[in-house]
């Protein structure tokens, strides 16, 4: 799990690299993409780890080139479809590009994520994998324990900020103040009882509990690690 959280970490910076890049050239100045505050664009992170999944099994270039269009499609098609719907913005548009689906997905698009699909498998993963692989597991885990806590950070900071106090959301921010000023016997959303939303919140803050109880430890070993180091330094003075 603390290698697959670097993968889509690295991914997820090197489609906001790319992003950035491209769109800055089009445009002729520095140009911010993304949803997030931070440089990640997780499309490409999920992006990845879905066509490592889907296409791991080959190294044939046409497979990969062919399975990348198609993983892609729908990826992209779902998320920019669901981004419009939750923040009343498009994010990208691809109206004036030949071969678009509602300016979700292009044709141009889906040719290079093909082409990245193909590099992905066959030169990205196996040098990352092998790069990952080097790194101490106790460290592994601190990393990645620290990456997923900052991107997790920037996610809530910017949907709190960007999201429309509408009915879009099935659970609105206007109705979450009214529920909870009205109090606990109130609490419904979506048809969801409170004793409902209780559990679920219960279990989510046990897996954050454990993910930050295996950061707690990694730190001590790590620390463990450290002074030892130093104790046998000084021994050797």
């Amino acid at each position: 799990m603390d290698s697959l959280i670097i993968w889509f970490m690295c991914y997820s910076i090197f489609g906001w690299l790319y992003e950035t890049v491209v769109c800055s050239i089009r445009r002729r100045t520095l140009v911010k993409r993304g949803f997030l505050y931070g440089p990640y664009c997780p499309i490409y992170g999920f992006g990845a780890l879905l066509a490592l999944a889907c296409l791991g099994w080959t190294g044939n270039p046409l497979v990969l080139f062919f399975g990348g269009m198609v993983v892609a499609a729908p990826l992209e098609y779902v998320t920019g479809a669901a981004l419009e719907k939750l923040f009343h913005r498009k994010y990208w548009d691809y109206s004036n590009q030949p071969g678009n689906i509602k300016g979700r997905v292009c044709l141009l698009g889906l040719l290079i994520f093909g082409c990245l699909a193909w590099l992905l498998i066959d030169f990205a993963q196996p040098a990352l994998a092998g790069a990952t692989a080097a790194i101490p597991s106790v460290e592994r885990i601190f990393v990645a324990c620290i990456l997923l806590s900052l991107f997790l950070f920037d996610v809530v900071k910017s949907v709190q900020d960007q999201a429309p106090d509408d009915a879009t959301f099935v659970v609105s921010r206007s109705k979450l103040r009214a529920a909870f000023a009205s109090g606990p016997s109130s609490w419904t959303a979506g048809g969801v009882r409170a004793d409902r939303m209780s559990a679920a919140f219960g279990r989510l803050g046990g897996s954050f509990s454990q993910v930050r109880g295996r950061a707690m430890s990694a730190v001590d070993r790590l620390r463990e690690k450290v002074n030892g180091l130093r104790d046998g330094s000084r021994r050797l003075r």
